[in-house]
């Protein structure tokens, strides 16, 4: 059964596309990433909300028609905004009681608060919560609410580790109940992370990210080593030359390799299969087909389930980098884990 349906929706702001003729659907009990831009973020949650209404086409949830007339019923689809508002004199508690009576809802509060951990700050002002705390309480309304899809707007941005991985775990379990995951992202590693299916949307249209199939077929890996010293990377009208040893990692977007370095990215002229190939040798490893990352500084390699894993860079901001499923064995190799 389809749950969400797009039907050659299309928005314009004169000869700008927000959104092309899209045309996608999102089977139920499905977990989806878009990774995407800010504008086109807002107007996805515009539409599946039913702020306005699109110029063109049909949004359908659950086979009904979504406009401004007839938004989605709270037993239908529910948000969690990136920005989301809270009443912050309220304490925890109070804010899950005020929710339980908007919805009608028959979860025990108590049971709530444990789920998203926050039995110990249930008598905490929401002023004085930190991101994270304020995140699983955005997640305990849509708990209380109990949707069958979860719209999710960046989920774990601004957000520590533990309620990453927190996240993570609640979404699939969310998922294994039979309801639907929606999450809409700026950025490639949550799109993959908090999904089992990644696309990405920009002018052209909607793609889909690289599954681990593809990654297993890409094919085989030589022995030749191929001495480098240097990698060049555009900076507006100059080139860059970067010691491999201070490259962070390379992300695939769309085609073009870029390199961070230091919280910065360029692009690079080398494909993702030249990099593997040049930079092997001085110990980075290809751990998903969109990312190549430099191993020297790899701190934490996480389990978020059976199946899914990511590596935690050692920077000041923790970045997370995507570890597909069938490299971790080589991983363990390269590392010597037993």
């Amino acid at each position: 059964m389809e749950a969400v349906q797009f039907i050659k929706v299309e928005r314009r702001s004169g000869d700008h596309v927000i959104l092309p003729s899209l045309s996608f659907s999102i089977d139920k009990g499905a977990r989806i990433g878009v990774y995407t831009s800010l504008e086109r973020r807002r107007e996805l949650q515009a539409l599946l909300i039913g702020q306005q209404d699109q110029a063109s086409g049909d949004v359908k949830l659950f086979g009904k028609s979504i406009h401004k007339k007839r938004p989605p019923a709270p037993e239908e689809l529910g948000i969690l905004f990136l920005d989301e508002g809270y009443y912050e004199r309220l304490n925890v508690k109070d804010h899950l009681r005020f929710y339980k009576r908007i919805y009608g809802s028959a979860h025990s509060i108590q049971d709530i608060l444990n789920t998203v951990k926050l039995a110990k700050h249930e008598r905490v002002q929401v002023e004085r919560l930190s991101l994270s705390h304020r995140r699983r309480l955005g997640m305990a309304k849509l708990l209380i609410q109990n949707p069958e899809i979860f719209l999710l707007e960046e989920p774990d941005q601004n957000v520590d580790m533990e309620t990453k991985v927190w996240i993570r775990e609640l979404l699939i379990q969310l998922q294994n109940d039979g309801k639907t995951v929606l999450v809409l992202t700026e950025h490639m590693e949550p799109a993959v992370l908090l999904s089992d299916t990644a696309y990405h949307l920009d002018e052209k249209g909607l793609s889909l990210l690289p599954s681990e199939k593809e990654e297993e077929e890409e094919g085989q890996e030589t022995d030749t080593v191929i001495r480098i010293d240097k990698i060049p990377a555009k900076c507006e009208d100059k080139w860059l030359l970067f010691d491999p040893a201070e490259i962070d990692y390379f992300e695939s977007d769309q085609g073009t390799s870029v390199l961070y370095c230091h919280g910065e990215h360029f692009p690079c002229g080398f494909t993702m299969a030249e990099l593997e190939e040049r930079l092997k040798h001085v110990g980075f490893f290809r751990c998903h087909r969109s990312y190549l990352v430099n191993l020297q500084r790899v701190r934490e390699i996480i389990t978020w389930s059976k199946n899914s894993y990511s590596l935690t860079l050692d920077r000041k901001e923790k970045r997370q980098i995507p570890l597909s499923k069938n490299k971790m064995a080589d991983l363990k190799t390269h590392l010597g884990i037993k």
